[in-house]
């Protein structure tokens, strides 16, 4: 009996390979042309000086310049490309504060190699310029509250160990001209707003033989109360443009791991959430879902970016891979489940799935996903595996408008970690579940515009029909014809 199960299975996944949907290619695999960095997850990255950066992360062991193992990095990468890096090998600044041993200048920061940790670019002089990159906490191995600053991703100063307590995996994003950092763990729900940046002058050497910089900068945080969410970590936090907000943009802050503490009544055991709040201010949250179509989800990639061809005003808010891990009911999920799908949201309460995704988990069939970064090969074997601990920036395109990239992270099962770029294509504007255009028009695979819908059919997805209601009805679902006749040929081989 069970040989003829193990058959019905085989025989199912291959009937249901030669009837996956024809989807618009959505991702595509950048090669550099020379070195980039190693394979990593939980690193940071941001845009500045119209550059993307790379600094630190969780890589596989290496040996470090002290002749120890590590796997931790203290490197700092930059591109202007997305494609091809640059690695800067004469790193200079204040190596009295930590890495005193280190060469110096060279490839090794000043700061304690780490991962989980926040950088951000911020404009000190409201000129819409981003004036400095602000490296803020994570996990070199313990946590960490230091915070430092550069001008140019080469010399870094040294600021402070901060007033918020040392923590990795919070969230920083900058909103109304300054930066936040929420969260993280040790577990916490706590929101520090930056309220004044300034440059130091009258610096005291130290004593040492170390580099440092003859002068640095003086920061000021305030504490806020504390969110209404349940202490996080890994979440996803963004600056969303909102033109019915007050301000004109919010903060929008989803997922993540955590749940409320044991010596709290609600609590319920730690788990990777669901939940989606915004704020205007960091004082006053709504919660705009307690379950979304993402599932529960965290260190996951999260961006702001309006493709060209949407109907909306409001730019929509993009989640990347991801990973579940902890407690579910009464069983426990001790290693990460990682996500292969791309979902999309503008209010924040409704997500769109970009990709089409079947099996996995408890069904009969192989996983599979429509993501190109999902497809990985092992022992000579096409497998779909999730990503988590990526970072998602939004940077131009060769072909000149915005577009999303995805850098790094670390695959689930049998995956590594990895040192790739995967480059968000047309195709990411046009596909709902697999499905491009409803079936109702084309993707242009050269642009950015979204679909060209066919007939008396408009709307993202070529939805609605001019003069009608809902022409998706029947089209959305059209891969899913095929579902019953699998499962029909499993239970004859079964039952037979």
């Amino acid at each position: 009996m069970k040989g003829i199960l193990c058959v019905g299975v085989i025989l199912l996944n291959a009937f249901v390979r030669c009837q996956l949907p024809q989807t618009s290619v959505t991702w595509k695999e950048l090669i550099p042309e020379g070195n980039i960095w190693s394979g990593r997850n939980a690193h940071a990255s941001c845009i500045f000086l119209n550059k993307i950066w790379l600094v630190g992360g969780h890589s596989d062991l290496y040996p470090t310049y002290n002749l120890e193992f590590s796997d931790k990095t203290a490197d700092v990468w930059w591109s202007s490309d997305a494609e091809n890096w640059n690695q800067i090998t004469g790193l200079r600044g204040d190596f009295y504060a930590q890495n005193q041993d280190a060469l110096q200048p060279g490839p090794v920061a000043p700061w304690y190699a780490r991962y989980g940790h926040g950088l951000d670019a911020v404009d000190i002089d409201n000129d819409e310029v981003d004036d400095l990159m602000i490296l803020t906490g994570g996990f070199a191995p313990s946590a960490m509250n230091d915070v430092w600053v550069t001008e140019d991703g080469i010399t870094w100063f040294f600021v402070h160990y901060a007033p918020w307590s040392p923590r990795g995996w919070h969230g920083s994003v900058v909103y109304n001209n300054t930066l936040w950092i929420m969260g993280g763990t040790p577990l916490n729900s706590e929101v520090w707003v930056l309220r004044s940046i300034y440059r130091v002058d009258d610096r005291e050497p130290p004593l040492t033989r170390a580099m440092y910089m003859p002068y640095t900068y003086g920061i000021d945080w305030e504490q806020l109360d504390s969110a209404p969410w349940s202490p996080r970590c890994g979440m996803g936090l963004v600056n969303q443009p909102y033109p019915d907000s007050v301000t004109g943009s919010r903060m929008v802050f989803a997922g993540g791991y955590g749940g409320w503490l044991e010596d709290d009544d609600r609590f319920d055991g730690l788990r990777s959430q669901g939940d989606v709040w915004f704020t205007e201010d960091g004082k006053n949250w709504t919660m705009i879902a307690s379950q979304t179509e993402f599932g529960e989800l965290a260190w996951f990639g999260m961006a702001v970016l309006e493709l060209g061809g949407s109907s909306s005003v409001v730019p929509r808010m993009w989640i990347v891979g991801g990973g579940f891990i902890g407690d579910f009911g009464n069983k426990r999920v001790s290693k990460m489940s990682a996500s292969v799908s791309v979902y999309w949201s503008v209010n924040g309460s409704s997500w769109t799935m970009v990709n089409y995704r079947q099996g996995g988990g408890s069904s009969p069939l192989e996983l599979y996903s429509s993501s190109e970064w999902a497809e990985t090969i092992i022992d000579g074997e096409l497998l779909f595996l999730g990503l988590w601990g990526l970072t998602l920036e939004v940077f131009p395109s060769s072909e000149g408008p915005d577009t999303l990239y995805i850098l790094g992270g670390d695959q689930d099962g049998d995956g590594t970690v990895k040192d790739v770029v995967y480059k968000g294509m047309p195709g990411l504007l046009c596909d709902r579940g697999g499905v491009p255009c409803n079936n109702l028009g084309t993707c242009n695979p050269t642009n950015y515009d979204g679909c060209e819908c066919e007939g008396l059919n408009e709307g993202d997805y070529c939805e609605i029909e001019i003069g009608g209601g809902k022409s998706d009805a029947n089209r959305i679902h059209l891969n899913k014809k095929w579902s019953a006749i699998p499962f029909a040929v499993l239970m004859i081989l079964i039952f037979a």
